[in-house]
């Protein structure tokens, strides 16, 4: 349901005015919802399969309406994704006010500071690729 739901929200917030196409990638109960990277790969290249460009992904971190969390690895993990990909990445945090009290909640300002603090490098991020929101 919350895959249903996130889709369509996002379909009218997004497609309905730019005719832009959504691709989503389906949670599962069985792992409380987390993104997998396995199954982030696989939409991105069904899309491709598809002849669909690729140009961002779009995440809610904490998620709504289940308020799950992605760990600060994964974070990790879809940063050098999106950037080894060059493609955006908008990071929707609007809820994160709601969890920050959790120790182990990562928000993708963190993964930006702990790049700048490492001192970049060839493997530094492409800043021009992230985009962190709270609409």
């Amino acid at each position: 349901m919350q895959a249903a739901y996130r889709v369509l929200r996002f379909d009218r917030d997004f497609r309905w005015r730019t005719g832009i196409q959504l691709v989503p990638i389906e949670g599962d109960s069985a792992n409380n919802f987390q993104l997998r990277m396995e199954d982030l790969k696989a939409a991105y290249e069904m899309a491709k399969l598809n002849n669909i460009r690729v140009e961002g992904l779009l995440l809610t971190n904490s998620s709504n309406p289940l308020g799950t969390i992605l760990d600060g690895d994964t974070l990790r993990s879809i940063v050098a994704f999106t950037n080894e990909k060059n493609i955006h990445l908008i990071c929707d945090e609007i809820y994160s006010a709601t969890v920050l009290g959790k120790p182990d909640y990562v928000i993708m300002a963190d993964i930006v500071d702990e790049d700048r603090r490492s001192g970049g490098g060839k493997n530094s991020l492409n800043l021009n690729l992230i985009h962190i929101v709270y609409s």
